[in-house]
């Protein structure tokens, strides 16, 4: 079977690791192609001291930008350990152990924290992992270099044409430079602006990405440039909410603090060019009288590294069809609120590989007679039907949660305020109204059971024999 991922980023190294690690059943070639190299972050400075941002079209790609910062949960973390002990740990090594989320009012209140363990002592205790995206990235290619240096080509995809179910025609990849290349399973993981998805649904308004009318900026610092942290938030990711706006920190390494803030902006800045003492005027505007002395530190020394708007993608009918199929951003881009995005990715990922060699096993090449094997258009098609089933419940739950929480980001009068800090505070306190009114989040993250939800998708769909 000949297989080619479109986009190098996240989700597109995540795919090549997942199906070299549990894709076993006859003899498989791989190809990733992705159209940028990658940056650290999406600005650089000019020498008139201006940020030059990638363009909007680019900080949506899938590998272009990986700059910026994110936190793998204890479910993206036991993904990593599954394909390979060394992953885990270099993304563990080169990242930060945030073992609670805390939770502040601008006003200076400490309002609750939570602990981001899966408490899965018994094979070993996961915990968020905060990371630079270009760390997280970084590892994965190093991976995917050690098992195949040469896999990852810089080619721009502009277009697939879908194969047919019947599978007398394969789908094929179009390039810029006007050739053109076959395979059996073509995979969309180019981002939330996807070629592969506009192959599938056409130019059709009700799926294109959705503006979330925010704008999220953010960068590093050394930690030995901020004030200590007090004893009872140490080794936490704080998240801090206002009347006007919100502001994330935490360690992202050793000796580096990742911060971030979102601010609403109405229509997307029709430039590119953001100077960066503009910016940080912005920033001082929305933030400067909060009393939490970090972030007064943040403001006043940070160079804004990555400029970004909110996309997301809307709920899907499928993810695919003909032979082409979608995952991470491309199929659900999620709100950064979330602090799901790479760890969806990668289940994602895991999911699909797990569904093809299952399917796999069932065709000539798993050693089924002719009469009962499923040809190879049909296995990938039932893969492609049951990773819709298995994926999209959950993932709709996360978007459900997450809108409740995004909200809270926007600018809000005093009386939406404090609503909002009684909710963060409820919470802490009277843990089981949490659960009441948002479900055990901690349990439903991070205890999701792929091979389970398998089974339970094949009887859904009759295609357990």
């Amino acid at each position: 079977m000949k297989i080619i991922i479109v986009g190098g980023g996240i989700s597109g190294l995540s795919a090549y690791l997942s199906f070299k690690k549990y894709l076993k059943t006859g003899t498989h070639t791989i190809s990733i192609y992705e159209k940028h190299h990658s940056q650290l972050n999406a600005t650089s400075t000019t020498n008139d001291g201006e940020t030059t941002t990638s363009t909007f079209e680019e900080l949506s790609s899938s590998g272009a930008i990986v700059g910026g910062g994110l936190g793998v949960s204890p479910n993206g973390m036991r993904i990593l350990k599954e394909l390979s002990l060394d992953l885990h740990d270099a993304v563990d090594k080169q990242g930060f152990r945030a073992e609670q989320f805390v939770f502040r009012s601008s006003r200076g209140w400490r309002l609750s924290s939570q602990p981001t363990s899966d408490r899965r002592i018994e094979d070993g205790e996961e915990v968020c992992v905060a990371s630079s995206r270009h760390g997280l990235w970084q590892c994965l290619r190093d991976e995917v270099a050690r098992v195949d240096k040469d896999i990852l080509r810089y080619r721009k995809v502009i277009g697939v044409e879908m194969g047919d179910e019947a599978g007398s025609r394969r789908p094929r990849v179009l390039f810029e430079d006007g050739e053109e290349e076959e395979a059996d399973l073509v995979v969309g993981a180019d981002g939330v602006k996807s070629i592969v998805k506009d192959a599938i649904f056409g130019d059709v308004d009700a799926f294109k990405p959705v503006y979330e009318g925010m704008i999220g900026v953010g960068g590093f610092l050394p930690n030995s440039s901020l004030p200590p942290l007090p004893p009872c938030d140490a080794n936490s990711m704080v998240f801090t909410f206002g009347p006007n706006g919100f502001f994330g920190y935490s360690p992202s390494s050793p000796d580096t603090t990742m911060w971030w803030s979102t601010c609403e902006a109405e229509n997307i800045p029709a430039t590119t060019r953001i100077s960066t003492s503009d910016m940080q005027s912005q920033l001082k505007a929305h933030h400067e009288k909060w009393k939490d002395p970090t972030i007064k530190a943040i403001i006043q020394k940070a160079d804004v590294e990555s400029i970004y708007p909110v996309w997301t993608t809307p709920e899907l009918p499928h993810w695919g069809k003909g032979g082409v199929i979608l995952v991470g951003d491309a199929a659900h881009g999620l709100n950064p609120t979330s602090g799901q995005g790479s760890s969806q990715a990668m289940e994602d990922t895991k999911t699909l590989a797990i569904l093809l060699e299952r399917f796999m096993n069932q065709t000539n090449a798993g050693g089924r007679t002719h009469e009962q094997a499923l040809s190879l258009p049909e296995a990938i098609d039932r893969t492609i039907r049951v990773l819709y089933e298995v994926r999209n419940q959950r993932i709709d739950k996360i978007v459900q949660r997450t809108k409740m929480m995004s909200n809270r980001k926007k600018e809000q009068g005093f009386v939406e305020e404090m609503v909002t800090c009684f909710f963060l505070w409820l919470i802490g306190k009277v843990p089981a109204a949490g659960k009441l009114v948002v479900g055990d989040v901690l349990k439903e993250l991070y205890r999701w059971d792929v091979y389970a939800e398998i089974e339970i998708a094949l009887k859904k769909l009759e295609l357990d024999g």
